[in-house]
């Protein structure tokens, strides 16, 4: 299957380059984002249910604290926030999706008049989307392919093993703020999920660095650019423990 078109961008600290490669997404509105409080809570809705054309709006508002409503597709600020919080984030989210073209309905309980711009940087994610997407799709010969797979799959730096470590630094933090096997057992089992898919693409990358397989350059550049917005997150800097969890944790809870 071809992969799929490459996501837009998320914009720069200080969104002008960006703003311009995402501004003009929208270009068939069905309907505004409508951002108003339901029972006492701020929700953000989206005609296309934060998908498609709203992808990059639903990931932007999210960056500044909305989150997703279980069994819903909804985004809601949290209830625990303070009511200047609420007005202030509920705000300066218009005003940033209107900044990229998006039409916003703003309860005007939620309009102290002006929001402030809130584009956040760009993240680690894109960033390796387009570094190693664009050494995969430059590529010339399977070696190249295979040297920028190692990105993901390198035991003690690749971003596979980056995030597994991650979901085990979540599992103890959580544990450690009140213990919850449940909720510890779930996150040691993605982080398992990631080991294994980093083995599984590792393997995969070990069959690359050996195929000896050319590409024609004129067929490649026609072909669909990767989604990057599908791949995972690089830390800049990641600190190797054997173990992030508390020594205290549940039987249940088992390192896999």
């Amino acid at each position: 299957m071809a992969p799929a078109d490459r996501q837009p961008p998320a914009p720069t600290d200080d969104g002008s380059a960006d703003v311009d490669r995402v501004r003009g997404q929208e270009r068939t509105e069905v309907g505004p984002v409508i951002i108003a409080r339901e029972s006492g809570t701020v929700v953000a809705r989206s005609p296309y249910q934060w998908q498609g054309e709203h992808t990059l709006a639903g990931d932007l508002i999210r960056r500044m604290g909305f989150t997703r409503r279980p069994r819903s597709t909804a985004l809601v600020l949290p209830a625990h926030l303070d009511h200047a919080t609420q007005v202030s984030t509920a705000s300066s989210a218009a005003a940033t999706l209107r900044l990229i073209g998006h039409k916003v309905q703003l309860a005007k309980e939620l309009d102290p008049g002006s929001g402030e711009i809130a584009i956040p940087e760009t993240t680690v994610g894109w960033e390796l989307g387009e570094r190693v997407g664009d050494r995969i799709s430059q590529a010339t010969h399977s070696d190249d392919v295979a040297l920028a797979l190692l990105e993901l799959t390198a035991p003690a730096s690749g971003v596979l093993h980056a995030v597994a470590q991650l979901i085990d630094q979540t599992a103890g933090w959580w544990w450690n703020s009140s213990p919850d096997a449940e909720a510890y057992d779930r996150l040691d089992a993605m982080a398992g999920r990631a080991r294994q898919l980093a083995a599984d693409l590792d393997r995969f990358q070990n069959e690359a660095a050996v195929a000896d397989r050319t590409v024609n350059r004129s067929r490649a550049a026609a072909a669909p650019s990767p989604a990057a917005g599908t791949q995972p997150p690089r830390p800049t800097a990641v600190e190797h423990r054997t173990s992030s969890s508390p020594a205290d944790r549940p039987a249940s809870a088992r390192r896999r």
